[in-house]
């Protein structure tokens, strides 16, 4: 501040100060509307619909880690191979792979600290590509036989895991009922049933969830 005063980034001034951050965010959010992607069938359900059609307030922190996930991914632009997957009830999911060899499919995730291991949901997510992948509807299909998530996190600091191919039925059973949930829910604008697993306890939607019932 001018007058050498500290201030928390979450305490300065929405209106003056974070709103174009804010905005350019709900745009980024916001590019692919109403298409059903693999990140949001991973995400709870809720919390999709909440981003789509409520007033969420987006904790600032969040928003921050979400430009520096952006800048990352910005960068890998060039590399990304995009793919799709029409389900048997007509529902297009949508994917983009940050990197495809001929042998390898890599995922890179920015993270706050390297957590170790391979989190589940980023194990489950690059199987929703790899399946896309096999299935491709708007590009070259392919059977790559190794998988990896590669964390890096707000130092530069790197990790890198092999995750293990998921059967190929599960991923397709989960595909599309978790697709078809979302689908109906944003058409009809109703919201899609209550998760409540772990990722609930940190959610910034949460709120929204408890006015709905």
């Amino acid at each position: 501040m001018p007058d050498g005063r500290k201030v928390r980034f979450e305490e300065l001034d929405k209106k003056d100060v974070l709103y174009p951050v804010f905005q350019a965010m709900q745009r980024y959010a916001n590019r692919e509307h109403h298409r059903i992607s693999v990140t949001r069938l991973v995400d709870c359900l809720r919390r999709s619909y909440a981003l789509e059609y409520d007033e969420v307030y987006v904790p600032p922190q969040r928003y921050l880690r979400m430009m520096y996930g952006t800048a990352m991914h910005t960068i890998l632009g060039a590399m990304e191979v995009p793919v799709a997957w029409e389900t048997p009830d007509g529902i297009t999911v949508y994917g983009s792979i940050d990197y495809l060899t001929e042998e390898r499919l890599i995922d890179f995730k920015t993270v706050r600290s390297l957590p170790g291991q391979t989190m589940k949901n980023h194990a489950l997510q690059i199987n929703l590509y790899h399946f896309l992948l096999r299935h491709n509807t708007i590009g070259e299909q392919r059977n790559v036989p190794r998988l990896n998530v590669v964390y890096v996190d707000m130092e530069g600091n790197w990790e890198s895991h092999r995750v293990r191919i998921k059967d190929h039925d599960f991923l397709h059973d989960f595909i599309r009922k978790r697709a078809k949930i979302l689908h109906d829910a944003l058409e009809k604008r109703i919201p899609p049933p209550e998760e409540n697993d772990w990722l609930c306890r940190r959610c910034f939607v949460r709120k929204n969830c408890l006015w709905w019932f």
